[in-house]
């Protein structure tokens, strides 16, 4: 069971978040992605949370 109901998760710091407005395909894999194409991907996707301001936050969220 999680420590907080999902309704009561404060996410207001995705709106200081670097990838905001950003197409968000840029952070999933497609299936069959391999490659230079991949890795592309990636490179621009660490480009993006480099320095992010909520890149702390980011990464709990996306592991609840």
């Amino acid at each position: 069971m999680p420590d907080h109901p999902h309704h009561l998760i404060n996410l207001a710091w995705q709106g200081r978040a670097s990838c905001r407005g950003a197409d968000t395909e840029i952070f999933f894999s497609p299936d069959g992605e391999r490659g230079s194409t991949r890795a592309q991907r990636e490179r621009a996707a660490k480009q993006i949370c480099q320095d992010c301001p909520v890149l702390a936050d980011c990464r709990a969220h996306a592991f609840t």
